[in-house]
């Protein structure tokens, strides 16, 4: 696990994990602010993060951190995306302790959760 020290509050530690180590180990995570990418797209109403869009075909939707969003603390850097679905970075607060509403889902980020789009392979980026 690479930790380093927030950009936005240098008081924060943030650290760096695959969304596959924090799905095999939720414990390991407890807590802890992390920064991971996947595969986001809405599953019944909820912002769900799988390690790929592959894992969230072929296991049926099992094995998604759920993004607990409450009085809108998420933010969206999504580049001009319509929709919240597709390659992304994630970073808030991770339990495991905690349910979501998605069935099959490991845990939940919660907090000031950011989001970032990525660039999808084969895309060309869109620059301003």
């Amino acid at each position: 696990m690479n930790c380093y020290q927030s950009f936005a509050d240098p008081s924060q530690e943030v650290c760096a994990a695959s969304t596959y180590a924090v799905i095999a180990n939720p414990a390991k995570y407890e807590g802890l602010d992390i920064r991971i990418t996947g595969y986001l797209r809405r599953v019944e109403g909820v912002l769900v993060l799988y390690p790929s869009r592959d894992a969230y075909v072929y296991s049926a939707g099992r094995d998604g951190i759920e993004l607990l969003v409450e009085n809108g603390d998420v933010i969206e850097v999504m580049r001009g995306k319509q929709e919240m679905e597709g390659a992304a970075t994630v970073i808030g607060n991770f339990t495991a302790k905690v349910r979501g509403r998605v069935q099959g889902s490991v845990g939940v980020v919660s907090g000031e959760i950011v989001v970032f789009a990525e660039e999808e392979p084969g895309v060309p980026p869109r620059l301003p």
